[in-house]
């Protein structure tokens, strides 16, 4: 997806005032929620994500991991998706998942140039500026396994006590 232009769409307007579309903030915050019920299993999470330039996975108010588009490229020079395991951050009840997204570059304070403003990460310094056609893609699923409630495995296994009792004898 294409970062959010804003309301109006006033956060990609070129220089003469056109809504492009193409260009939106240079750093944009996006978040995801979901509800896994008490009692089941997480059996296993997984997200594929591509962030031009830079991103940084938060689960559950964790910091998963940190990335920059220009390490995670096939040799045809695609982005190739980072794909990251997120079972061990999830748990019962609500699970929010936020990343952080930067348009730039990732080199030191003293290369930031031409506009571009330098931004902390945990990967270091991060040229932050307008490179053009930012976009964030994620993907994801997740396993997750209803556990039975006791009431029923008790249930079950007076059946089985049951039927084995009224079976006779053999000789």
């Amino acid at each position: 997806m294409m970062w959010y232009c804003g309301t109006g769409g006033d956060a990609c307007r070129s220089q003469t005032g056109e809504i492009t579309g193409a260009s939106g903030p240079t750093e944009v915050f996006f978040g995801y929620s979901f509800y896994v019920k008490p009692g089941a299993s997480i059996r296993g999470a997984r997200a594929a994500i591509i962030g031009d330039d830079f991103f940084t996975l938060v689960v559950n108010s964790q910091r998963v991991t940190s990335a920059v588009l220009d390490e995670h490229k096939r040799p045809d020079g695609q982005p190739d998706p980072l794909i990251v395991d997120l079972a061990a951050y999830l748990h019962e009840g609500w699970n929010v998942l936020a990343i952080r997204a930067m348009d730039g570059y990732l080199k030191g304070p003293e290369e930031c140039g031409g506009g571009y403003i330098t931004a902390p990460t945990a990967m270091g310094a991060f040229c932050k500026g307008d490179r053009g056609n930012e976009y964030m893609f994620v993907s994801g699923s997740a396993m997750v396994v209803p556990e039975p409630a006791s009431i029923s495995l008790a249930a079950i296994g007076l059946l089985g006590v049951g039927l084995l009792r009224r079976r006779p004898p053999t000789a």
